[in-house]
This record gives structure tokens, C-alpha cells and sequence, in this order.
């Protein structure tokens, strides 16, 4: 059952990251403005409060199921780490790829909104390994 927060774990980073992708996409050979930005943006957050609807629901039952049980957390947690300090370089990577085809006033946002998405990605696995750690 301590899977489940694995599984939780990575549907939350992939998802969120390919929902990242998708909103950075738009970005490249395209006219750049605030209400642009703003839309995006927008997209991401809607995107991201799909995706997490079903690691949401597995964390509560896990919660439910590993009450009393007896296991040990290690490898859990290496596979969480893992796949989200990879996620996170890819979308740092990505992010600073796409930096370059931006015009130099909407870098900012840019660069706020790649630090956002990197929050968002860690929402789930922060979550999931502190309960692998304190149950």
C-alpha cells in the first residue's frame, strides 16, 4: 500500500509537467504580451487542479489503508526523489530553453512562472514523503 503514494508521487510530476510543456509550447515564433501570459497561465493552474485530483484521492486511501501496517519507507522514497529531482531539472532546463525565444520585458513572468510550476510539482511528493516518514 506504500506504493500508492508512489504512484500518487508520479502521476502528480508527470502530470503537471507535461501540462507545463504543453503551456510552454506556446511560446516559441509567437508576438508575447501580459494578457498572453496571463492566459497561459491560467491553462497551467486549470491543468495542474485536474491532474491532481486522482494523487489526491490515493493519498487519502493510502492514508486510510497504512494506519497500521508495517513497512519500510526507503525505497518509496528513493523513487519519489528521484523521479521528481528529474522533473524538476527537465523543467528548469525547458523553461530556460524557451527564456531565449522571449522578448527581454516578459522574462520576468517567464521566469515566475517556471518557478510556480516547480512548486506545484513538488506539492504531492512533499506530501507523500512525509507520510511514508511519519506513519
Amino acid at each position: 500500500m506504500e506504493y500508492l503514494l508512489v504512484i500518487a508521487s508520479l502521476i502528480a510530476v508527470i502530470g503537471i509537467f507535461a501540462s507545463y510543456q504543453k503551456a510552454i509550447s506556446y511560446f516559441p515564433n509567437r508576438e508575447i504580451d501580459a494578457a498572453f501570459l496571463q492566459k497561459v497561465q491560467t491553462k497551467l493552474f486549470i491543468a495542474t487542479a485536474i491532474v491532481e485530483v486522482i494523487p489526491i484521492l490515493l493519498i487519502v486511501f493510502a492514508m486510510t489503508q497504512l494506519e497500521n501496517a508495517e513497512f519500510n519507507p526507503t525505497i518509496p522514497i528513493a523513487i519519489i526523489i528521484i523521479v521528481y529531482i528529474a522533473i524538476v531539472l527537465k523543467t528548469l532546463m525547458s523553461g530556460r530553453d524557451t527564456l531565449g525565444s522571449i522578448d527581454t520585458k516578459y522574462q520576468p513572468q517567464f521566469k515566475s512562472l517556471m518557478i510556480v510550476t516547480v512548486g506545484l510539482i513538488s506539492a504531492i511528493p512533499i506530501v507523500s514523503v512525509v507520510l511514508l516518514i511519519s506513519l
